[in-house]
């Protein structure tokens, strides 16, 4: 099945969306905020609390199809890129690291071995923390 970009989007961040919706409580005792490309973040970040920024990256997009002589299948495109999903911890929150951790775990086992209803694949998923 084929996608536009929209439609990835779409997809992907509905999955980050919904893990987080239905994981957050469990693990931070509240759904802490959520950023997106196109949602605004505040000036300033709530710094008591824990929070995350989503971002998408295209790498590349090379043609894998082409049009046939009577036209009827569409050229084809194969994008590759990297989705970040950067969780920031408060320092005034207990356990705020294990918290982050879990979350982490859980939102890059979301993506192991699991395509989309529309075959986005990924590939390499993996937890990197920054200090």
């Amino acid at each position: 099945m084929t996608t536009n970009f929209i439609e990835a989007d779409n997809e992907i961040f509905g999955r980050i969306a919904s893990l987080w919706a239905n994981e957050a409580t469990a693990i931070f005792g509240y759904i802490p905020s959520i950023y997106w490309p196109g949602k605004a973040e505040p000036v300033k970040v709530d710094g008591s609390k824990c929070w995350a920024r989503v971002t998408r990256r295209v790498v590349s997009e090379e043609q894998v199809g082409f049009v046939n002589c009577y036209g009827q299948s569409p050229t084809r495109y194969m994008n590759s890129g990297f989705i970040f999903i950067q969780i920031f911890g408060s320092i005034s929150e207990s356990k705020s690291d294990l918290k982050i951790k879990q979350m982490a775990s859980l939102l890059k086992n979301s993506f192991k071995r699991k395509a989309t209803d529309s075959k986005i694949v990924f590939r390499n998923s993996r937890i990197t923390p920054l200090d």
